[in-house]
């Protein structure tokens, strides 16, 4: 009797931690794109703000190896992301031998994207002006 009891222990303490482990899963995906739309708006934030900064720098003067290190980084980063999201929500395109993408030039910026880099320029000329 004993060894049917510690069986069916056994059992509910593994569908436990199953259940345990589905439910951090499902957790972890609550607030991703929020939380990256987040710290995308305070680092474009924070790459304005740097910019301005480093208008006061000179060539002599020049920067630390370790800070042009990380804005390296930071750029490369966001880089591979931004490719990586392009590639994976692209649709399946023909390829034409109708148009040059050369001649065609860049694609203009969506509106919502002129509209959060307005927004993000008007809040730096503001706190600029304070």
């Amino acid at each position: 009797m004993n060894s049917l009891i510690g069986k069916a222990l056994k059992e509910s303490k593994k569908t436990v931690k199953e259940d345990l482990i589905d439910d951090t899963r499902v957790m972890e995906k609550d607030h991703e794109v929020n939380m990256a739309k987040s710290q995308l708006y305070k680092t474009a934030k924070y790459a304005i703000e740097l910019h301005n900064l480093l208008n006061k720098v000179t060539e002599d003067q020049g920067l630390p190896g370790w800070v042009q290190s990380k804005i390296t980084m930071s750029a490369d980063y966001l880089a591979k992301v931004k490719h990586y999201m392009e590639y994976e929500n692209k649709p399946e395109v023909e390829l034409s031998l109708d148009t040059d993408p050369i001649k065609a030039g860049p694609e203009p910026l969506s509106l919502s994207d002129q509209d959060t880099f307005e927004s993000l320029l008007d809040e730096y000329k503001s706190r600029k002006k304070s």
